[in-house]
């Protein structure tokens, strides 16, 4: 993860690539970072179902694990007894996965912050949790990692940017393309040729997609995922840029401030310099550098889809997604998906790893309880279903389906068209299958209409009311 803004009119980046800028621990109040060699701030590894592991160290391990889970510097748990605070004994560490790994760190340390990209601390704290899920579907090839960062200084940082960074080096590193869909928030880095001397053929394709942007602001009808919760009002920030390193641009100076500007110039979806990428395909300006499709050749980009292109080789990149201001006291999240998926060749890798990003989305969505067939069922279009029992008295069923994300309205209806219940109100849904109950025990016996209403599709059903 990298992180800029500006402090007081002069910009600052930090982050993890070749330099780490971060040291571990909390920030203590009154803005002092803790002594980072406690053992509570190493990497807390939980395994579910450790419990059934036979006796010996390896349960040992996660017995203590689990008994000393560090919830008071930021550890995600469950409030079993809903006080709002980690109770020991009754409150449980919260595995989200089948495997999560957490650890908190800072960026106080000024010697880091400078050696990175030569600018000083911000003040931030990062509460940071990886986990992954041991499935037999493609979900197996996931890992996602979510940050939560707590402004514990005293500057609000303005026009803030998240980016992910990456030098994905895939199998050997000299043969490698990369890629972006903001659609999807998604970059990707890709097999030049069908062989790779570490995968062999036919070689995958590795990505990180932006699964939970930062919260702002938003219209009275959006949603926005925020602490494991869905907010109303609020809405989660898409991908602002995708930006490539690589020759013919090349990657910002580090341990310099003029490496803190250059950077932040590629968060904003600009090379080092400030100066536009140029989309070659349509000669215009982008923030999205190589956001053609090379399996459906459309677009910009590598290879053909990049007229007097550079070679395949080494490449780094960066996703962001901002602008947004950080204030003091103030908490952002971002989680990352880290994907990776095979097709019948290099190209068609590619394809292959879109399909998973949009499949790590809406498991992301829903909370990760989506089942494997589930997710080989999830709704490609917009439906209502019959309603059951019908006829019925007095509570019946709808179903409907929905395949993006949208608001959706439900109203019921009597034979002479006036409105008689609104079941869903303008609600936003993302992609799935949803269930709603009508009671119509305050009703008379007749025919009644059910109408859905998503976006520009309608669709109306007729019902049976039998006392």
């Amino acid at each position: 993860l990298v992180f800029g803004g500006k402090v007081n009119e002069e910009i600052r980046v930090n982050g993890n690539t070749h330099r780490a800028g971060l040291q571990p621990g909390i920030i203590l109040p009154g803005g002092t970072p803790d002594t980072s060699t406690k053992p509570i701030y190493g990497i807390w590894k939980l395994k579910k179902g450790w419990e059934n592991l036979p006796a010996g160290t390896e349960r040992e391990y996660y017995e203590y694990i689990y008994n000393n889970w560090p919830a008071d510097i930021g550890a995600p748990y469950i409030d079993i007894n809903g006080d709002g605070e980690f109770t020991p004994g009754i409150d449980v560490p919260d595995y989200i996965g089948d495997m999560v790994l957490f650890y908190v760190a800072n960026d106080m340390d000024s010697a880091l912050s400078v050696f990175t990209y030569g600018m000083l601390p911000m003040g931030l704290e990062f509460q940071t949790s990886i986990f992954g899920f041991d499935r037999a579907d493609d979900l197996k090839n996931v890992v996602f990692k979510k940050y939560r960062m707590i402004n514990k200084g005293v500057n609000t940082i303005e026009d803030m940017f998240f980016g992910y960074w990456n030098d994905n080096d895939l199998g050997y590193a000299g043969d490698d393309y990369s890629g972006s869909d903001s659609l999807l928030d998604l970059s990707y880095t890709y097999n030049a040729t069908n062989f790779d001397v570490i995968y062999g053929t036919p070689p995958p394709t590795v990505g990180h997609k932006i699964v939970q942007g930062p919260i702002v602001e938003g219209l009275p009808t959006d949603s926005a995922k925020f602490k494991g919760e869905w907010r109303k009002g609020y809405k989660n920030l898409s991908s602002y840029a995708f930006s490539l390193f690589s020759y013919p641009w090349r990657d910002p100076q580090q341990g310099v401030p003029e490496g803190s500007t250059e950077f932040y110039n590629y968060l904003n979806g600009l090379i080092w310099d400030g100066s536009p990428f140029i989309d070659p395909i349509i000669n215009d300006t982008t923030k999205f550098c190589l956001a053609g499709d090379p399996y459906f050749q459309t677009g910009w980009y590598e290879g053909d889809g990049w007229p007097d292109g550079p070679s395949p080789g080494d490449r780094r990149q960066v996703i962001s997604t901002g602008p947004f201001n950080l204030a003091p006291g103030d908490t952002q999240e971002v989680a990352i998906a880290i994907l990776i998926a095979q097709g019948n060749d290099n190209i068609h890798s590619v394809n292959k790893l879109k399909q998973l990003a949009q499949t790590v989305q809406d498991f992301y969505d829903n909370d990760f309880v989506t089942s494997v067939e589930n997710i080989k069922n999830i709704p490609l279009h917009f439906s209502l279903s019959q309603n059951y029992p019908n006829p019925f008295n007095p509570k019946t069923t709808i179903e409907y389906e929905v395949p993006e994300k949208t608001n959706v309205t439900i109203k019921i209806y009597d034979i002479l068209g006036r409105e008689v219940k609104t079941l869903v109100d303008n609600e936003e849904k993302v992609r799935w299958k949803y269930k709603v109950e009508f009671d119509a025990s305050t009703l008379s016996s007749g025919v009644y209409f059910y109408q859905f209403k998503a976006g520009s599709f309608t669709q109306t059903k007729k019902m049976i009311l039998l006392r």
